[in-house]
């Protein structure tokens, strides 16, 4: 069974997938780690810009509202198949398109205040997310992802205990 794992900036998904492989659990994947799978795109034209490793990100506002981050169905599909039972753990401008490529999908859901506690992290180097403006835009699009994710086999994992979420995910996937 593949699952998905996703939820919004700053909710946990890498530092599950980190877990995981601290563990020794290689069925959890960061999708920013599966090869071709992200690209930039802009919005306004749908130009792609580049893969994860060729276009640095931005945690400006202004940036952020000019490109997305976007995920390849191909490859998503091509990674699936080869590698029966993953639990990929990620986001992207079109994830919820993607629900369907997975038998089980999770949403790491966060309080407003969980979020903050893991954007202002040391450890957290990703800038985005450090604004009040694209913190209460997650917030939206957590809404968003949930709501669309009504209709497939969805759990949604609250709390900010990564190895109670980790447990979780594994305990459901079994089964």
């Amino acid at each position: 069974m593949n699952s998905l794992v996703t939820g919004i900036p700053g909710s946990g998904k890498t530092t599950l997938a980190k877990h995981a492989i601290n563990v020794g659990d290689d069925r959890f994947i960061d999708a920013d780690n599966i090869t071709g799978l992200c690209e930039w795109r802009e919005f306004d034209t749908g130009k792609v810009l580049g893969l994860v490793t060729d276009f640095p990100g931005s945690g400006k506002d202004e940036w952020y509202k000019k490109y997305g981050w976007y995920w390849r169905f191909n490859i998503l599909e091509e990674y699936l198949k080869k590698n029966p039972g993953s639990i990929i753990c990620g986001s992207s401008e079109n994830v919820v398109e993607s629900y369907g490529y997975f038998e089980r999908v999770f949403i790491m859901k966060k309080t407003e205040d969980e979020l903050i506690f893991n954007l202002i992290s040391p450890d957290r180097k990703n800038p985005f997310g450090k604004t009040t403006e694209q913190r209460k835009d997650f917030m939206n699009w957590q809404d968003y992802l949930i709501k669309e994710a009504k209709q497939y086999n969805l759990i949604i994992l609250e709390g900010n205990d990564i190895e109670n979420t980790y447990n979780s995910i594994v305990e459901r996937s079994e089964h």
